[in-house]
Formats: structure tokens, sequence, C-alpha cells
């Protein structure tokens, strides 16, 4: 499999960058949060069911923006289930 290439590193690596104390800034954070939020109810909006979120398999983009990664785990739940 083939992805584009994503230079921003893994949210893990920011997160660990600005201390385990302080963490994200507030806006970032919600920035982040909404970003998955909006990825997650768009893949169960597809019967996409996500197993594996953890910030090692969220990648950053050089403008800031989220992309998710690793659907190894991931299910396709058929209607009715």
């Amino acid at each position: 499999m083939v992805m584009e290439f994503v230079n921003g590193g893994e949210l893990f690596y920011h997160l660990h960058r600005t201390g385990e104390r302080s963490g994200f800034e507030e806006e970032r954070a919600k920035f982040y949060a909404a970003q998955i939020l909006l990825a997650l109810e768009h893949m169960h909006k597809q019967d996409v069911v996500y197993r594996d979120l953890k910030p090692e398999n969220i990648l950053i983009d050089t403008d800031g923006y989220v992309r998710i990664t690793d659907f190894g785990l991931s299910k396709i739940v058929q209607k009715g289930q």
C-alpha cells in the first residue's frame, strides 16, 4: 500500500516534545480533537469501525491537519449487525 508523505510527524511525538505535564495548549488540543472526531464520524457513516486510535496512529501534516493511519484493526460493519 502507498500513502502520501506526511512530514509533520506523529501526534505522539508532538505530545512528548511539549512535555508530559503541560501537553498542548487548549486551542491546539481542541483543533486536533475536532479533526479526529470528524474523521471518526465520517468513518462510522461509511460503516467502518476504527479500533486502533492512539497518538502513534495520528499523523500531522505541515499545515497542522491530522491524518489517521493504520487501519489493520478496522472493521466494516454490515447493516443490521
